[in-house]
């Protein structure tokens, strides 16, 4: 099956907005509606779903295998009218779902009192993916927790470039995930968060004193830790012309006295590889620049 996101028939036939932000199952405002001992095999998408505000859909003992859905399977945001809805998905399985970012829930802002609520029950998941974040939940907003719940569900072999099974902003706001989160954290990747720490790498000195005119040493590297102690690895990313660029990490050098002590040169570089260089600047001083690392 092919939505309207990959058929070319639909550019001369449909509005392009409906093109490029189609769903396999649009829902208005406070539906309810039932899905029952169904199989979604070989579905290919922007979203699987599309819901307004006061929407109910409860999905049960269903199979969805081989889908790709460009924006998410479940996809929630309270900036789109169509990205609402409460969702109760019982013993249903989900085999090689795969998206950009969270293979199955995709979650944007969404407002404190706000109409959506996404439960799964005794649920299977296994070889979904994402390619770059999340390859079960990817969200970009901090109160996951409040929305979205896992209960008695098992994931298998799920993938992501970053986060197997969930990538967010923070440890303190992962979904809620009963009887067996502790189990799933113990796999390695599979609780991936942004950066919330730096540290640098053994062979970079620690401390330098510079007069004015010196350069910094070319050998001063670094490396990103999440909030679960992993190290933020973007070796993984593919080259730097097919790398997003929200996915590449820079940085840039300042001081805090800027009535004293100047930089000379480009201050600013980014991540590669696994490591930050910093850049070789010159330091401008009065007297002298104390980096402490």
């Amino acid at each position: 099956m092919r939505t309207c996101y990959y058929n070319e028939e639909c550019r001369n036939t449909i509005d392009s907005v409906v093109h490029e932000d189609n769903a396999l199952i649009y829902f208005g405002e406070k539906s309810k509606i039932g899905i029952k001992s169904c199989i979604f095999e070989d579905v290919y998408g922007y979203r699987g779903f599309r819901t307004k505000r006061g929407s109910e859909i409860y999905i049960e003992n269903c199979v969805f295998f081989d889908n790709y859905y460009e924006g998410g399977f479940f996809s929630f945001g309270t900036n789109d009218e169509t990205k609402y809805g409460k969702y109760q998905i019982n013993d249903s399985e989900f085999i090689k779902v795969r998206s950009p970012y969270g293979g199955i829930v995709n979650i944007e802002e969404i407002g404190i009192h706000s109409d959506i609520n996404c439960k799964f029950f005794r649920c299977y998941f296994e070889r979904n993916s994402a390619d770059f974040h999340g390859g079960i939940i990817y969200s970009l907003f901090n109160r996951t927790n409040r929305y979205i719940t896992f209960e008695n569900c098992t994931f298998h072999e799920n993938f992501a470039k970053h986060g197997d099974i969930f990538y967010g902003f923070t440890q303190q706001y992962e979904p809620i995930i009963r009887y067996n989160l502790e189990e799933l954290k113990e796999i390695d990747g599979a609780f991936v968060t942004n950066p919330v720490r730096l540290e640098f790498t053994e062979e970079s000195p620690q401390s330098l004193i510079l007069s004015s005119g010196d350069t910094i040493p070319n050998n001063i590297q670094c490396y990103f830790v999440d909030d679960y102690d992993n190290v933020i690895n973007t070796q993984d990313l593919g080259s730097v012309d097919v790398t997003p660029i929200n996915d590449i990490i820079f940085f840039s050098l300042e001081v805090d006295d800027s009535y004293n002590v100047g930089i000379v040169g480009s201050s600013r570089s980014f991540c590669w590889n696994g490591l930050c260089t910093f850049p070789a600047v010159k330091s401008k001083s009065l007297s002298y620049l104390l980096l402490k690392i």
